[in-house]
């Protein structure tokens, strides 16, 4: 019943980054995996400003 009540609480940034550090992922990984996130956001923003001429 306990476990029920815990799911049911928001989680919370400390939370989640203290979860990041105890399984202690390689950073470079993580570093890349972020900055590729970005550089994909960013094309995705971009891209459309580009081609809004074409159409």
């Amino acid at each position: 019943m306990e476990v029920r009540n815990e799911m049911k609480k928001k989680g919370s940034w400390r939370q989640f980054l203290r979860l990041i550090q105890d399984t202690n992922p390689p950073k470079g990984i993580l570093v890349f995996a972020l900055l590729m996130s970005l550089l994909s956001t960013g094309a995705s923003l971009f891209i459309p400003m580009l081609t809004k001429g074409l159409v």
